[in-house]
């Protein structure tokens, strides 16, 4: 009875230590290198995310399954004491898909409807991470002397996953990456 308990003793460690090993890499989103500018009374994002897909998710969008990532805005006013008041909030969606005829990934602006295709996910990657003049808010909408914040996150949705795959992000982080929220001050 003692060499079994000592047998499944060993195997529940061995496990517990191999876990991490057989998960392997989830995929990563991570928001760097983000400026803030002020262009002819707009204020306009630059910067970068990146965006390195690994499975689950990339397993489901080479079988066929379209992805859905949302980076989100906010600009917030401090209010002291209080809770800070939120002043705008944009959100930009974007659907990757994979065409095995064509061995083409498409991604999809869903708030323009434009589409580009590439051949390489590398490539999808870069641009859907490379955030370039995107217009935020006009400057005559801030009152002088406030204090203003930007808070930006970007993650992937796995709302829009068809149903018996929802249910495995729910119980998955692996298919929930997301950045956390970025908060930089709005000069």
């Amino acid at each position: 009875m003692k060499r079994l308990q000592g047998q499944i003793l060993v195997l529940l460690i061995g496990l517990f230590l191999a876990g991490p090993l057989m998960a392997g890499e989830k995929t990563r989103i991570h928001i760097q290198d983000m400026d803030i500018n002020l262009v002819d009374g707009i204020y306009q994002i630059q910067g970068k995310i990146e965006i390195d897909l690994k499975d689950p998710l990339l397993g489901a969008l080479n079988s066929g399954v379209a992805l859905e990532f949302v980076i989100n805005y906010e600009i917030v006013r401090s209010r002291g004491w209080w809770f800070d008041k939120q002043i705008a909030e944009v959100s930009q969606r974007y659907q990757i898909s994979y065409h095995a005829l064509s061995r083409q990934y498409l991604l999809t602006n869903l708030n323009t409807r434009s589409v580009d295709t590439f051949y390489s996910l590398a490539r999808l990657e870069e641009v859907l991470g490379d955030v370039s003049d995107f217009p935020l808010l006009d400057a005559s909408l801030l009152r002088p002397k406030k204090i203003y914040r930007i808070r930006m996150r970007a993650y992937f949705d796995y709302d829009e996953l068809p149903i018996p795959l929802r249910m495995r992000a729910y119980s998955s982080s692996a298919w929930r990456p997301d950045s956390g929220w970025l908060v930089w001050p709005l000069r």
